[in-house]
């Protein structure tokens, strides 16, 4: 399904030994990002909360603090 621009804050999560989904994939998203943008490579696969939790929790947070819900 095509999508528009996103224009709000976003963050990516990825694991860059994802079997699934390719550097490319991740690549092919940025043109579509107007709002702040943010990819978080992790050294991880596909379950990145059951591989890199602590990492995973901490970009989050950081997403949600630096763009709180107004």
């Amino acid at each position: 399904m095509p999508f528009g621009p996103v224009t709000v804050p976003s963050q990516l999560l990825w694991g860059s030994e994802d079997p699934y989904i390719r550097r490319r994939c991740v690549e092919l998203a940025a043109p579509y990002m107007r709002g702040p943008y943010r990819v978080v490579e992790l050294r991880a696969g596909h379950w990145l909360a059951q591989q890199k939790p602590d990492e995973m929790a901490r970009a989050v947070l950081e997403h949600l603090r630096a763009n709180p819900i107004r």
